[in-house]
């Protein structure tokens, strides 16, 4: 058995096309599985929860805690 991988963004058709080597038999049945992760979230996804954060009062508790343990480190000058 042989297995052939690869890598591809699908285009905005949603078509992809397979070359199949020479050296696979005409008619030769193939089993052609697809693999992709759903829950991966895009690129407009990330920033618009990331926008979001803002309105999350405990995202917003936790980043005033972080700001005030630095506050004295932002306020020195670096060398």
């Amino acid at each position: 058995m042989n297995a052939i991988k690869r890598k591809i963004n699908i285009p905005k058709n949603r078509i992809i096309n397979l070359r199949v080597p020479d050296t696979v038999p005409i008619n030769e049945y193939v089993e052609v599985i697809m693999i992709f992760d759903e829950n991966k979230n895009s690129y407009q996804s990330k920033i618009e929860l990331m926008s979001n954060a803002k309105n999350d009062k405990s995202f917003m508790e936790d980043f005033k805690k972080i700001e005030e343990d630095f506050k004295s480190i932002d306020s020195e000058g670096w060398e």
